[in-house]
């Protein structure tokens, strides 16, 4: 029996017993439901695009080889997280720019593990508010990206979309809002508001 991969979102069950047989479909589904926090996670640890890149995808192979392994997608996710985090310390310990400044290396492995955890965390919140904007009505959401993906402040916004300061202020309240809604539901609202100053 043939599924579609749009179906996985709604039975992980069969997405793992997929991937576990090496099914080539339930693998891409689980790398574009990943891709985008982990490659996050990794510019942020490392601070370099096409190097953190590499690091993702190459722990996507790594996931791969162990597919046999995974009996949830929680488990999944621990995995790539904590291979990506080795993985960028490891390329940090070895390149030539922590060689020559090992003093300024954000020292111990400890330190680094404490930061790669406050990381993770603020990746997974990035992620879920995220799609939460991306669910607003499309008047809101122009103005949603413009605030939350690019930085802009409201006089810029306006500038740029032509419309009133006083009106992007309206839209940027009606829309925190309901997502602040939303991450209250969700138990979230207080770690977003104290990790990210959003609303």
């Amino acid at each position: 029996m043939f599924f579609i991969k749009d179906r996985f979102e709604d039975n992980p069950r069969l997405l793992i017993e997929k991937f576990n047989k090496g099914y080539e479909p339930a693998f891409a589904w689980i790398r574009n439901f990943f891709w985008n926090r982990l490659l996050f996670f990794a510019k942020q640890l490392l601070g370099d695009e096409g190097h953190a890149e590499e690091i993702v995808s190459d722990n996507f192979i790594k996931l791969w080889n162990k597919r046999a392994d995974f009996e949830d997608l929680s488990k999944i996710k621990a995995f790539l997280y904590i291979a990506i985090r080795n993985s960028v310390y490891d390329f940090k310990k070895h390149s030539k720019v922590v060689k020559n400044r090992i003093n300024d290396f954000s020292s111990s492995l400890e330190e680094y593990e404490d930061d790669a955890l406050s990381l993770m965390l603020r990746t997974e919140l990035l992620n879920e508010i995220s799609k939460e904007i991306n669910k607003l009505p499309k008047k809101y959401l122009a103005v949603c990206k413009l605030i939350f993906y690019d930085g802009l402040n409201s006089e810029e916004i306006a500038e740029r979309l032509n419309l009133s300061v006083k009106t992007i202020r309206n839209i940027k309240a009606l829309a925190a809002k309901q997502v602040q809604t939303v991450m209250l539901k969700k138990g979230l609202l207080l770690i977003a508001l104290v990790l990210f100053n959003l609303f």
